[in-house]
Parts: C-alpha cells; structure tokens; sequence
C-alpha cells in the first residue's frame, strides 16, 4: 500500500463480480488515478477469486477473506 493514500475505497467486492457497486467502485477509482490521486482499495474476497483491478500500476488493492 503506498505510503499517502489521498483516497481509500471500501466494497464488498470488485468485478469480476457482477453487480452495480462493485462496477462504480472500479470505474471510480480508475478515474481517479487517471488524474493523479493515490488510491487504495480495501475489498472483501473469496479465497479463489481474482479481482481485475489487482495490478493496477496506479491502484493498491488490499483484501481480506470474507
């Protein structure tokens, strides 16, 4: 996780998951580090499950078993 996060996003879940929060969030904070905020993601997840934005070059991801 990096050192100053300007802006911590908190679900449930992250697509691939299908619903409608969990796209806002991905969308939301994909724009965000488009224009330069640190973002963090803390997300709850199933121990085989994958999530997309785990990667992202802009974007921490921190999970937690559900």
């Amino acid at each position: 996780m990096p050192s100053s996060v300007d802006v911590l996003l908190c679900t449930d879940y992250l697509p691939p998951s299908d619903g409608g929060v969990e796209h806002v969030v991905d969308e939301l904070a994909r724009r965000l580090a488009a224009q330069g905020y640190e973002v963090a993601i803390f997300a709850l997840r199933d121990p085989d499950s994958t999530i997309d934005l785990v990667g992202h070059p802009d974007i921490a991801v921190t999970t937690a078993r559900r």
